[in-house]
C-alpha cells in the first residue's frame, strides 16, 4: 500500500495565497496524509547602514508577518475543509522550504512564482525556480 502523502506549501505575503493554497488543496489526493504551510522569514546579513537597528525588533517583525500569512491561509484552508500544519521558518526561504520537504518526506512542494523576468529575477532571485532545483521531490509552480 502506497504511503500517504505530505504536501508542503510555501507562502509568502507577496504570493498569490489562494490561487496556490487552492492548487495545493486541488491536487492533493485523498492519500494525502497532512498539508504544511511554511513561511520563511529572509535573513539579511548585517551592513553598515542596518548597524544601529534593533535587529531583534525586525527578526520579531518578520515572524509576526509570516505567522499573520499562515493564519490567514489556514482559515483559508478550513473553508475547503483542510486543517494544515504551520510552519514559521528563518533563513534562506528556497533552502528552508527544500529542507523542510526533506524533513517531513513530502511528495509534493506548492510554491508560487510572482512572474519577475530580466535583470530584476537575475538580482533578486527567484525562490520557486530554487526549490524546482532542488527539492526532494516533485514541485509544482502555480503562477
Amino acid at each position: 500500500m502506497p504511503q500517504p502523502e505530505i504536501v508542503v506549501v510555501g507562502l509568502d505575503a507577496e504570493t498569490t495565497v489562494r490561487k496556490v493554497l487552492d492548487a495545493a488543496i486541488d491536487r492533493a489526493c485523498s492519500e494525502t496524509r497532512e498539508i504544511v504551510l511554511v513561511s520563511v522569514c529572509a535573513t539579511t546579513g548585517e551592513s553598515v547602514e542596518m548597524e544601529e537597528l534593533d535587529h531583534e525588533a525586525l527578526r520579531n517583525a518578520a515572524r509576526m508577518d509570516a505567522r499573520l500569512v499562515l493564519e490567514r491561509a489556514e482559515a483559508h484552508c478550513r473553508s475547503r475543509g483542510v486543517g494544515p500544519r504551520l510552519v514559521v521558518r528563518e533563513g534562506d526561504p528556497a533552502s528552508e522550504i527544500v529542507a523542510l520537504a526533506a524533513e517531513v518526506g513530502a511528495t509534493l512542494v506548492v510554491v508560487g512564482s510572482r512572474g519577475r523576468k530580466g535583470v530584476v529575477k537575475t538580482l533578486l532571485g527567484s525562490v520557486s525556480a530554487d526549490v524546482a532545483r532542488r527539492a526532494p521531490c516533485s514541485v509544482l509552480v502555480v503562477r
